[in-house]
């Protein structure tokens, strides 16, 4: 209607794990800065929307009540290492981290998955190749990135998946 393009209007939301304390603050740092990168701000808590700014303010809504960052910092300190900007091996280390991919295992632990390809190196038949699709999917693959891999459509792996599994049940 009002042909509005961006992450709040298109494609899916996206999510990450976050394994460690070091990357969640990591994380919490470059959130703050965004407002600053966005020029909406000149520096770290002046965004009004910006959980730093109801800190400084002293204003803490509920949900950010029990926050590691409150729990973990005091304010001046917290402010202090906010204000550096972020290193390059920081910003590195948060796209590194974006792109891994991780599965389940049985306990419910946690493990990297491997590269999406190295299910289909060289299947010398469809039903090798169909293997893989659904070993990949079981290991927390997408049907969309399995498709996009292999260059099939997304029904086409959903119709392989469904089959393989129908005759797994048998």
């Amino acid at each position: 209607k009002y042909k509005r393009v961006g992450h709040f209007w298109q494609d899916r939301f996206k999510s990450w794990f976050v394994l460690g304390d070091n990357y969640l603050f990591t994380l919490f740092k470059y959130i703050e800065s965004n407002p600053i990168k966005a020029h909406l701000s000149k520096k770290v808590g002046e965004y009004k929307y910006s959980a730093t700014y109801c800190i400084l303010r002293d204003s803490v809504p509920f949900f950010l009540r029990n926050s590691f960052v409150l729990r973990d910092y005091n304010t001046s300190e917290l402010f202090v290492m906010l204000d550096i900007p972020l290193s390059h091996k920081e910003l590195n280390s948060l796209e590194k981290i974006k792109k891994t991919k991780y599965k389940k295992t049985e306990n419910n632990i946690l493990e990297e998955r491997g590269n999406l390809n190295d299910y289909f190196i060289n299947p010398s038949s469809k039903t090798e190749r169909n293997i893989a699709i659904h070993k990949a999917f079981e290991e927390g693959f997408s049907k969309s990135e399995i498709a996009r891999e292999i260059k099939l459509s997304v029904a086409g792996v959903c119709k392989i998946i469904q089959k393989l599994e129908n005759n797994s049940s048998n």
